[in-house]
C-alpha cells in the first residue's frame, strides 16, 4: 500500500479584514441586478440568470476587444445606454444567436433560444438600470476585464440556479487556484509545457476549471493573448462534457467570453463511454436487420428527408464490416472491437444519426433500445471523432482531467436516487461494477467459490488460488459472451460479460457517480495523464469503500491504474456556500502502466480555504491554508518556490501567505 507523506499544513482561522486585500464586492452587485430583475421582470434564479448572462457576457467581451481596461467597461455600457433597445436587439440578441451557431445540441441551442427570448422580452426600463448600475460602480467595471473577478462574478450568478441539485456543485475560485496550481507545477516538473496540455472537464458546470486554465495560460505565455490565437489555444486544448444542457449553455457563454472553445463543449453523460455497443443484444439485432433492409429503409429516407440520407450515406460501409465483426464474434462467443476503430465509430455514429429518423427506428429492430446510449454522444466518439478534429492527438488521450462530479450518494428529488447508477449498461462498463473484494463476500459466496476453485474457503487461500484478491464474472463462469473493447490508441483493453440472454452479468447493481467517475477519468488520459478531482471524503475514508480504494488504486488486473499522487482534505463546509454538507477532498492521481507496490503520496489538511465556510456567500476570510499546501507540494516534487521561507512565516503567523493575496486577490 503507498504511504502518505503529510504537509505541514493544519490550522485554525480567523475572518478577513474588510476591504483588506479584495476591494471588490461582487456579490453585492449580482443581488442588487437580482433585486432589479425581480422587481421588474418577476425573474429570479435560472429566470435572472438567463437575463443577466449575455448583458455581462456581451460588455466583457466587447470590452476586451477593445483594448480591455476599465474605460473600455465604461464606454461599452454608455453606447449600450445611448439606446437600449437598440442595444437588445442589435447587440445582445445577436451575441447569443453567434453562441449559438456554435453549439451543435439541439437542447442546448434550444436553452440559448430561450435566453435570446428572455433578453428580447426584457424591458427597455430595466436593462437601462441594470445598464446603470455597471456604469456607477467602479468595482463592477474592474470586475469585468479580470478573469479571476470575472469568475466569482459568474458563480454568484449561477449559484441560486444550481445550488447542489444533483449533487451540482460549483467550485469555488480558491479551490480551482490551488488544483491549477499544483497541476500546473506537476507538468512543469515532469518537462512538459503547460501550454501543451490537453485539459478535460467532464462536468463542466460554468466551465471555471477550463477559464481559470485559460487565465493562467495568458499570464505565462503573453503571445496567446492576441484573440485569434487565444481562440486557437481553446480550440485545441480544452475540452468539457456537461449532462445538463443549462450548465452547457452557460459554460458556452463564459468560454465565449475568455476566449471561445466553444465548439469543444458537449452535452454528454460522462459516464457513458462506450456507447450503444453495450446492449450487445440490441446491437445484434439492429445489425442483423441493417444487413437485410438497409437498402430499402434508405430509399424510404431518401423520399421524405435527403438531408438525413446524405449525411450517413458514408457510414454505410463501415456499419456493414461492424456487423461483419460484431455477429461472427458472436458465433465465437468473443467480441473483440477496437474502439479506435473507423467500423466502431461509424456503427456508432449510424445510431447517433437514426435516432430521430421515424421509418428507421419501425423497421429495424434494436434500434429504439440503442438510441439511449446514444441520444448523446458516447465519450469514446467525442474523444476519436469531435474532439480530435481540431487537435488530432486528442486521440491518444487528455493530459489532465480537472473537474468536480457529482458528489454524494443520494439526491434530493423524489426517489432520492439520481447520484446512483443502476442502469446495467452504464454499469457494465465499469470494472468497479465487475469485480468483487474477497474480504466483501459472505460466507456462503466464499465457500462456494472456494468449492468451485478447489482449495479452502478462506480470503487468502482463494487469492493465492486466483493470483489476485478479486472475484470477476470470469471467475465464477457465470457468463456465455464475452465483449472484449480495447482502445488501441490508449492502451487498455476492457471485458464485458454477458449470460445466455446477452444481458450484462454485474457484481455490483448500483454505484455512486462520483464512484464510477474515478474509473472513467482513467479512461480517457494517456499513459502518465493526470487526474485532478473533488471527492466525497468518505470515498477516501469509510470502511465500506475500502474495495473502491485498492480495487483503483492497488489492484494489478484492471484495464487502467491509478497511482496517488495528493490528497487535499477540505474543511466540513467548504461547499456549504452551495448548500452541500459534504465533507470533501481534493485527489490528485495518474494513469499509470503499474502501480509500485510501495511509494509516497502527498497529504494535506486545509481548515481553513480563504473563504467563510459557515457563509452562504463564502465570504473572503484572511485565512488561508492553500497557499502554504501549494508551496508544500511544490517543494515536495522539487520544485521548492522562491516565496516559500516567507509563507511558511507568514502563515505560522497569520494563517495568511502574501504571494497568493498579491497574485490572486488583488485586482491591479
Amino acid at each position: 500500500m503507498p504511504s502518505e507523506k503529510k504537509s505541514k499544513v493544519k490550522s485554525t482561522l480567523v475572518r478577513y479584514m474588510k476591504n483588506a486585500s479584495v476591494p471588490i464586492n461582487i456579490y453585492e452587485f449580482v443581488d442588487r441586478v437580482h433585486n432589479i430583475l425581480y422587481k421588474r421582470e418577476g425573474a429570479g434564479g435560472l429566470d435572472a440568470a438567463k437575463r443577466l448572462l449575455p448583458i455581462i457576457g456581451y460588455i466583457a467581451k466587447k470590452a476586451r476587444e477593445q483594448g480591455g481596461a476599465e474605460q473600455t467597461v465604461v464606454s461599452v455600457v454608455k453606447y449600450m445606454l445611448e439606446d437600449v433597445r437598440r442595444a437588445r436587439d442589435q447587440e445582445l440578441i445577436p451575441f447569443i444567436m453567434v453562441l449559438s451557431s456554435h453549439v451543435s445540441d439541439e437542447a442546448v441551442k434550444k436553452f440559448l433560444q430561450s435566453m435570446a427570448d428572455a433578453i428580447r422580452g426584457l424591458g427597455h426600463a430595466t436593462l437601462e438600470e441594470v445598464l446603470k448600475t455597471i456604469e456607477e460602480n467602479t468595482d463592477v467595471q474592474k470586475a469585468l476585464i479580470h478573469y479571476d473577478a470575472l469568475g466569482a462574478l459568474f458563480e454568484k450568478m449561477v449559484y441560486e440556479a444550481f445550488k447542489g441539485g444533483a449533487g451540482q456543485y460549483l467550485t469555488h475560485r480558491n479551490l480551482v487556484i490551488a488544483m491549477r496550481e499544483i497541476a500546473w507545477a506537476q507538468f512543469e516538473a515532469e518537462g512538459i509545457s503547460p501550454a501543451n496540455v490537453k485539459v478535460y472537464d467532464p462536468c463542466a458546470g460554468s466551465a471555471r476549471f477550463l477559464t481559470f486554465w485559460l487565465e493562467k495560460i495568458v499570464k505565462a505565455f503573453p503571445e496567446h493573448r492576441e484573440p485569434s490565437r487565444l481562440r486557437d489555444y481553446a480550440e485545441k486544448h480544452l475540452f468539457a462534457t456537461d449532462l445538463f444542457e443549462e450548465m452547457v449553455s452557460i459554460s458556452s457563454v463564459n468560454m465565449m467570453i475568455y476566449g471561445n472553445g466553444v465548439s469543444n463543449i458537449f452535452r454528454a453523460d460522462a459516464t457513458n463511454h462506450f456507447g450503444p455497443i453495450v446492449n450487445l443484444k440490441a446491437s445484434r439485432e439492429f445489425l442483423k436487420s441493417f444487413r437485410e433492409k438497409w437498402d430499402s429503409v434508405k430509399r424510404g429516407a431518401r423520399a421524405t428527408s435527403t438531408v438525413v440520407v446524405e449525411s450517413i450515406e458514408h457510414l454505410e460501409k463501415n456499419t456493414y464490416r461492424f456487423a461483419d465483426i460484431l455477429l461472427e464474434g458472436l458465433e465465437r462467443k468473443t467480441v473483440e472491437v477496437d474502439v479506435a476503430s473507423d467500423e466502431f465509430l461509424g456503427f456508432t455514429a449510424m445510431v447517433h444519426a437514426l435516432r430521430k429518423d421515424e421509418g428507421a427506428l419501425i423497421a429495424l429492430e434494436g434500434l429504439k433500445d440503442l438510441v439511449r446510449l446514444a441520444e448523446l454522444p458516447p465519450i469514446a466518439y467525442l474523444l476519436k471523432k469531435r474532439w480530435s478534429e481540431r487537435n488530432s492527438g486528442v486521440r491518444r488521450g487528455f493530459d489532465l482531467v480537472l473537474t468536480n462530479p457529482p458528489m454524494g450518494r443520494a439526491g434530493r428529488g423524489e426517489g432520492r436516487g439520481e447520484l446512483l447508477i443502476s442502469d446495467k449498461d452504464t454499469l457494465a462498463q465499469y470494472a468497479l461494477a465487475q469485480n468483487v473484494w474477497l474480504h466483501d463476500m459472505s460466507r456462503g459466496e466464499l465457500q462456494e467459490l472456494a468449492k468451485k476453485l478447489g482449495t479452502p474457503a478462506n480470503p487468502e487461500r482463494v487469492a493465492d488460488k486466483l493470483g489476485r484478491e478479486w472475484v470477476t464474472p470470469e471467475d465464477y463462469g457465470s457468463y456465455t459472451y464475452k465483449l472484449v473493447l480495447r482502445d488501441s490508441e490508449l492502451g487498455w483493453s476492457y471485458t464485458i460479460y454477458y449470460d445466455s440472454g446477452l444481458e450484462p452479468v454485474l457484481l455490483h447493481d448500483k454505484l455512486p457517480i462520483q464512484v464510477v467517475m474515478l474509473e472513467q477519468f482513467l479512461r480517457v488520459v494517456r499513459l502518465g495523464g493526470k487526474v485532478f478531482t473533488v471527492i466525497d471524503v468518505g470515498v477516501l475514508n469509510n470502511p465500506g469503500d475500502e474495495w473502491v480504494r485498492r480495487l483503483l488504486f492497488t489492484a494489478k488486473h484492471t484495464p487502467v491504474k491509478a497511482k496517488l499522487k495528493a490528497v487535499i482534505e477540505l474543511p466540513h463546509g467548504a461547499f456549504y456556500y452551495t448548500g452541500a454538507g459534504t465533507k470533501t477532498a481534493l485527489l490528485f492521481y495518474e494513469r499509470v502502466e503499474d502501480i509500485p507496490d510501495d511509494y509516497e503520496f502527498f497529504v494535506a489538511l486545509a481548515e481553513h480555504v480563504g473563504y467563510d465556510i459557515h457563509s452562504k456567500d463564502a465570504e473572503p476570510t484572511k485565512e488561508n491554508d492553500l497557499p502554504l499546501i501549494i508551496a508544500e507540494y511544490l517543494k515536495w516534487i522539487g520544485r521548492e518556490p522562491e516565496y516559500y521561507d516567507k509563507c511558511l512565516e507568514e502563515w505560522k503567523k497569520e494563517r495568511t501567505c502574501s504571494w497568493w493575496v498579491q497574485e490572486f486577490e488583488v485586482v491591479r
